[in-house]
């Protein structure tokens, strides 16, 4: 007897069209999945949730971002339309990048405490330079930031200061970028 895909040989064959009229909802229909297992479903499925119109870029994973000073505004400013980055930011502290991709100069910084990321980017969303020294010389436009590293919520800020300070010396930070501690 012959097992499933055994003889590379598919067995079932679906011919899929979009739909126009649905068009508009393409990324943004959420919907109740029943088999966890099974990519294909026997019943309609529930609706769970219309993302708004407004959502441009979903949560891509905490390797995957890369995000400029106006992707970054972008989403702080509607946060409930972005409600999956405020999840995952929120859901953890720790190490970022900004790199002035004018200069290519890199500044390595931390985030902790009960928000996490999402606290300290909404801070660099407000004013594109967080506080920093060196980054308030810079126009944050150039600027794009990533995650280097994540970490626990509940981490004392010690251990991720600490954290921080061995991402300086492996990026090089200090010496020729934009950190000065």
């Amino acid at each position: 007897m012959l097992k499933a895909h055994e003889d590379t040989i598919p067995r079932i064959h679906y011919d899929l069209e979009e739909i126009e009229s649905l068009r508009s909802y393409r990324d943004r229909l959420i919907v109740q999945w029943r088999n966890p297992r099974g990519w294909h479903q026997w019943k309609d499925l529930d609706i769970y949730e219309i993302l708004p119109v407004t959502v441009s870029t979903l949560f891509p994973g905490y390797q995957e971002v890369s995000l400029s000073y106006e992707q970054l505004r972008s989403i702080f400013a509607d946060p409930r339309a972005h409600r999956d980055w405020k999840a995952a930011l929120k859901a953890n502290a720790g190490i970022y990048r900004i790199v002035d991709m004018s200069t290519g100069e890199t500044y390595i910084g931390s985030a902790y405490g009960s928000d996490g990321l999402w606290g300290r980017w909404g801070t660099y969303a407000k004013t594109g330079h967080g506080g920093n020294k060196l980054l308030k010389e810079r126009k944050p436009g150039n600027f794009r930031w990533s995650i280097v590293r994540t970490l626990s919520t509940t981490m004392a800020p010690r251990d991720v200061i600490q954290i921080e300070s061995m991402e300086k010396i492996k990026h090089g930070s200090r010496a020729i970028g934009l950190n000065e501690n």
